[in-house]
C-alpha cells in the first residue's frame, strides 16, 4: 500500500493536513514527555517539527535546531504493524528519512518513541540502529466519562470536597484570551517555577509551539481560578490535542488573607470539563515520578507529583530508548 508522510514544521500544516494528523491520535500517544522535554528544551532557537503518514498511523513531534533534530512526542512507531524485525526496521527507517528529506541540512536525528515493557524488550533485540541511551518515563492519564456529571462522581470524594468548600468560599473560574494574556502568564509562571526549581522553557519556545500558525494541531485553553476577597490566583494552561488533553502549565499566588481552599483544583475541574465537551477523552497530568521514589525525601517536583497522584488516574510507565543516526 503506497503511503504519504509529511514532514514540516508544526506552525505551518494546513487545514487537511491537520485533519489527517489528528485522525491517528489515540489513547496511547500521551503529549506530555516530561523527563524527556526537559533536556531538549535548552535554546530559544527550536522549531517544532511534525513528522506522520496516515496511512500507516505513524507520527512524532521533533525539535529542531540548525543541524540537530530531537523527538520529544511520539509514539514514533506503530506496532500493530510491526511483527518482525524487518518491519520495525522499515518503520525506523522511513520516519528518520522523511524528516531528512523535509530538512537537508540535519547532520544528527535523535528519535525516541515510547514503549510499554513488552515493547522494548522486542525493539531492544531487533533493532539494526545504535541506542544512545534508555530512559524511564511516566504519565497519569485521567480517562474522562462521556458527560460531565458521571466525571463529577468519578472524582475522588476528597477532590470533590475541596472544590465544593473552594467554591463556598467565593473561588470563581474563567477562561482567559490567551493570546492577550500569554505575556503576563508566562511571566508569573516563570517565577514561580523558579522559586521552586522547576524547569521552563523560553517563552520564544512556547510561542512558535502553540502561536506559530492558526490551525496549529495544539489548541491552547487558559484558565484563571481567583478569590476575589484575598486577590488570590492560579492559572493553568489546558492543551487540546486531538482526542487528548494535557495539563502542560501552572502557578499560583496566594496572600495571607486567602482561606486554606485549593484554587487550583477548581482550575483543574474546569479544564476537565472543558475537555469533555471537546470531545476529549484522555486527560494527561503531563508527568509523575515513580512510585515511592520521594518517599522521604523533599525535592522541587514532589509537591507537585502529590498533588496529581491524589486525582488516581492511570499510571503509564514508558520506556524511552534515544536512537541516533549520524550522531558523532
Amino acid at each position: 500500500m503506497s503511503a504519504t508522510w509529511i514532514a514540516k514544521p508544526l506552525f505551518s500544516l494546513q487545514p487537511r493536513e491537520c485533519s489527517l494528523f489528528q485522525g491517528i491520535i489515540g489513547p496511547l500517544h500521551p503529549l506530555s514527555q516530561t523527563l524527556e522535554w526537559a533536556s531538549a528544551l535548552q535554546t530559544s532557537a527550536d522549531v517544532p517539527f511534525l513528522v506522520f503518514c496516515p496511512e500507516r498511523k505513524i507520527s512524532a513531534v521533533f525539535l529542531v535546531s540548525g543541524t540537530d533534530a530531537e523527538c520529544v512526542n511520539g509514539p514514533v512507531l506503530n506496532w500493530e504493524r510491526i511483527h518482525t524485525a524487518r518491519e520495525l526496521n522499515e518503520q525506523v527507517s522511513l520516519v528518520v528519512y522523511a524528516l531528512h528529506q523535509s530538512n537537508p541540512t540535519l547532520r544528527n536525528i535523535r528519535i525516541r518513541p515510547r514503549l510499554l515493557e513488552e515493547q522494548y524488550r522486542f525493539l531492544n533485540s531487533n533493532l539494526a540502529f545504535p541506542v544512545d541511551r534508555v530512559d524511564e518515563a511516566r504519565t497519569m492519564i485521567l480517562d474522562l466519562r462521556e458527560n460531565v456529571q458521571d466525571q463529577w462522581f468519578a472524582l475522588p470524594s476528597r477532590i470533590r470536597s475541596e472544590i465544593l468548600r473552594a467554591e463556598r468560599s467565593g473561588v470563581q473560574v474563567s477562561q482567559k484570551p490567551f493570546h492577550e494574556e500569554l505575556n503576563r502568564f508566562w511571566s508569573q509562571t516563570r517565577d514561580f517555577y523558579q522559586k521552586r526549581n522547576l524547569f521552563a522553557p523560553e517563552e520564544t519556545w512556547l510561542r512558535a509551539l502553540l502561536l506559530g500558525h492558526a490551525d496549529s494541531v495544539l489548541q491552547p485553553v487558559l484558565l484563571e481560578a481567583i478569590h476575589p476577597e484575598s486577590g488570590s490566583q492560579a492559572e493553568v494552561l489546558l492543551l487540546l490535542f486531538g482526542k487528548i488533553g494535557l495539563y502542560f502549565f501552572a502557578h499560583e499566588t496566594r496572600s495571607e488573607s486567602c482561606p486554606n481552599v485549593s484554587l487550583n483544583a477548581c482550575a483543574q475541574w474546569e479544564a476537565i470539563q472543558i475537555c469533555i465537551r471537546s470531545g476529549v477523552r484522555h486527560y494527561d497530568l503531563n508527568g509523575i515520578s515513580a512510585s515511592g521514589a520521594d518517599s522521604g525525601h523533599r525535592d522541587s517536583f514532589q509537591g507537585v507529583d502529590f498533588y496529581k497522584r491524589r486525582f488516581k488516574g492511570r499510571e503509564v510507565s514508558y520506556f524511552s530508548p534515544v536512537i541516533c543516526f549520524g550522531a558523532g
